[in-house]
């Protein structure tokens, strides 16, 4: 197994980024509702925190053999057979208690919901639920930038996966059918960058970086939400190098945002399982909270980030760390 150095800034920036994630989700409502350059400049200030989860792994695969990174993609894989499970039993709870409430059936509900559960879709990552594409994205990236580790560079690997991506977004790799949100041709690109960035050493732009992040974080908002064309990713990714570069050259003292970044992919794969719950118990006692009001968004986010964290201790002893042996014993790791 991989043995983690820990970058407490890394942990920290984590936990930001998750709850950026959460936002994203759950705000789904207002942004459909509203459809206004307000709320999409909102939306776009969070799109760093995808990119930084990619470039965060990629920062820790830096100086790992191939096989170890082989290693961590099927952790991640076993990751997402879990947590598949985890929310699919979840959901068909769901259904059924909907079937009782309001009397209707059961049985079609399960079998309409489980006929989006084939190989594509679970591919894709989306076969359960939507968020999990972070997690087969980042297997199929792993093994990808695993390969190419036995034949180049870092910087050569990010070179390729820019180019890989870049012939994607114009057509002439369509990969579109085994991916979903930006899928693992975007994931190659910030884990290579992750790992690039690790090993290399900029000190002229220690003390510019400060004042160009701003700058360009801004930039990329407005970009993307006045322009909006398919090349965002490109400042979205210096974006992201920029971040992790800081990172990387200031390692803060632990604290309980680190340890709880550090946990912060317990809350990125429950928290749409629990604002289901959320949603389904405002409809089943007719409380009348209305998913698009800013205070429910906001008691949301922290219930859902709250609960996550709460579950995710014993989920991650008692059925994700089991599977995850199971794996590795299967393969004789």
């Amino acid at each position: 197994m991989i043995k983690e150095n820990r970058n407490n800034t890394i942990d920290f920036l984590k936990f930001f980024a998750m709850i950026c994630v959460v936002w994203i989700h759950v705000e789904v409502p207002l942004v459909n509702k509203l459809n206004n350059t307000s709320v999409y400049l909102v939306r776009n200030a969070l799109d760093w925190a995808v990119p930084y989860f990619f470039a965060a792994s990629g920062f820790l695969l830096y100086n790992k053999r191939p096989e170890q990174v082989f290693k961590y993609a099927l952790k991640i894989f076993s990751l997402y057979i879990s947590s598949s499970v985890i929310l699919y039993i979840l959901r068909v709870i769901i259904i059924v208690i909907n079937s009782i409430i309001y009397g209707k059936s059961i049985i079609h509900p399960i079998i309409s919901y489980t006929k989006n559960i084939n190989l594509t879709n679970l591919i894709k990552g989306n076969a359960i639920s939507g968020q999990l594409w972070f997690l087969m994205s980042l297997v199929i990236s792993s093994l990808i930038f695993g390969t190419l580790l036995y034949f180049f560079s870092y910087r050569l690997i990010l070179i390729l996966s820019i180019i890989f991506q870049s012939l994607s977004v114009i057509g002439i790799f369509n990969v579109s059918i085994l991916q979903y949100a930006e899928g693992f041709t975007l994931g190659l690109v910030w884990l290579s960058l992750g790992a690039y960035i690790h090993s290399k050493d900029f000190m002229h732009l220690n003390k510019k970086l400060y004042c160009i992040l701003p700058l360009v974080f801004v930039f990329y908002v407005f970009e993307n939400t006045i322009i909006n064309s398919n090349y965002d990713w490109v400042f979205l990714t210096f974006l992201t190098g920029m971040i992790i570069y800081i990172c990387k050259i200031k390692n803060i003292k632990a604290s309980y945002v680190t340890k709880l970044g550090a946990l912060s992919i317990g809350p990125y794969i429950l928290h749409l399982g629990v604002y289901s719950i959320i949603t389904n118990i405002n409809s089943w006692f007719s409380l009348g909270y209305k998913d698009t009001s800013i205070s429910f968004i906001l008691f949301a986010i922290f219930i859902c980030i709250l609960i996550s964290y709460l579950i995710w201790t014993p989920l991650n002893k008692y059925l994700i760390k089991p599977i995850e042996r199971c794996f590795f014993n299967f393969f004789d790791l």
